[in-house]
């Protein structure tokens, strides 16, 4: 790409963060997130650990924090051009600990102004742009509470889910659109109206504050 396209394209400017449930705190919580940021695009991803291996005595944060690593280290040894189906089959693939995750990565291409999706479980991406939702997942369920999940098929004999069962998201964006990426401690305590009462809020605070 010439100089000219590199300008002209978007990239994220990101952050993350996470809150564990009080009762979580010690170990950090169940949720992990990452963030890669480059001058023609960039992805983010969550990872939501099951708090059903308490029972077995596997922390279920360490499965999310393996996946959403495994994500990362995948994603920059392909030089950040891997498509997002491929990208949770590798960190899934890689993530090679007890536990398991719903999961969501998203990835921009800048230079296209476009944002692929794929989500595997109650994780998922709310897209704003200028007080409307234009990109809303569903969530994954098999029944109510058994949310679709990856695991490492060396530490179960269960079957889990993979990267062939993510749903796969494609949208056009533009500069100043919000891709927000969370886990279901986000979407069960928050309706997406408060969500986006909440964007809309910050970006009138930091007109008033900042002139921008």
């Amino acid at each position: 790409s010439s100089g000219n396209d590199k300008q002209s394209a978007l990239t994220l400017v990101a952050a993350g963060h996470a809150v564990p449930h009080p009762d979580k705190v010690s170990t950090g919580g169940e949720d992990a997130f990452m963030v890669v940021i480059d001058e023609v695009g960039g992805a983010a991803a969550v990872a939501d650990g099951v708090t059903g291996w308490n029972e077995k005595g596997v922390d279920p944060g360490a499965y999310s924090r393996a996946l959403v690593s495994a994500a990362r280290n995948s994603l920059l040894e392909s030089g950040g051009v891997m498509d997002v189906k491929t990208l949770v089959g590798a960190a899934q693939e890689s993530a090679k600990v007890p536990g398991s995750a719903t999961f969501v990565v998203a990835t921009l291409d800048g230079l296209q102004s476009r944002l692929d999706v794929a989500n595997v479980g109650d994780t998922g991406v709310r897209v704003i742009r200028n007080g409307q939702v234009i990109l809303e997942t569903p969530q994954q369920q098999h029944q109510f509470d058994m949310p679709f999940q990856l695991a490492c098929e060396a530490f179960t004999t269960v079957k889990y889910d993979s990267a062939e069962d993510a749903q796969l998201f494609s949208t056009q964006v533009q500069a100043g659109d919000w891709v927000i990426l969370g886990s279901d401690g986000l979407y069960d305590n928050l309706f997406l109206e408060q969500i986006v009462s909440i964007q809309v809020g910050f970006l009138n605070r930091t007109f008033l504050e900042f002139g921008f």
